[in-house]
């Protein structure tokens, strides 16, 4: 009779077990749920706070192209206005200034900032709010665009000149050493550095 007894209160121990374990579980599974609930409100905000700072940023390059193109402008009317008064260069009169122009044809896309002109010699005039030592290739390279778009001025020595407001370091005597021309501005004055300026 014991022994039944014990067996007896073991089942019952044993079904107690169950369902504090089936509770247990439950509290759990609700425990999860509200947990998931939680993560995925956190998923939510932190998406949103993404989004919302990729858009900032978006909006700062904007903003910020807005200003660089904005400066470049500047630059560009500054040195048009210098050449379109004065229509001299390294001893060279020129009678005609072609001011941005722009051409694509498929093959090739090129930009000029400004080209003088006359009967045997063309100026290509590259400027730039602040210039950057890859800008003294890229004038370089305006000489063989000037001979693709402008076929009738192919006979024409070509000089080329930097023109900027402002220079990183060493770019003045890098430009120098490949025969361009410097522009610059100096406190209230205009400088211009011809020295071994070269026909390309």
């Amino acid at each position: 009779m014991e022994e039944i007894e014990k067996t007896y209160c073991s089942e019952e121990r044993a079904w107690a077990a169950i369902e504090a374990t089936n509770i247990q579980l439950k509290e759990t599974d609700r425990q999860l749920k509200a947990t998931n609930i939680q993560l995925e409100s956190l998923g939510n905000r932190v998406d949103h706070y993404i989004a919302s700072h990729e858009k900032m940023i978006r909006e700062l390059k904007k903003e910020v192209g807005g200003i660089s193109n904005s400066n470049g402008e500047i630059a560009e009317e500054y040195f048009e206005n210098i050449f379109y008064n004065d229509r001299t260069f390294a001893g060279m009169h020129f009678h005609e200034i072609i001011k941005r122009r722009r051409f694509d044809d498929r093959k090739r896309n090129d930009e000029f900032d400004i080209i003088m002109l006359n009967d045997e010699n063309a100026v290509i005039v590259e400027t730039k709010y602040k210039a950057h030592e890859n800008d003294i290739e890229a004038v370089i390279k305006k000489a063989e665009a000037f001979r693709y778009w402008y076929p009738e001025h192919k006979e024409h020595k070509i000089y080329l000149c930097l023109a900027s407001l402002r220079f990183e370091d060493n770019i003045v005597g890098k430009a120098r050493k490949k025969g361009i021309a410097i522009l610059q501005q100096l406190g209230d004055k205009t400088v211009v550095n011809e020295e071994n300026l070269k026909a390309y």
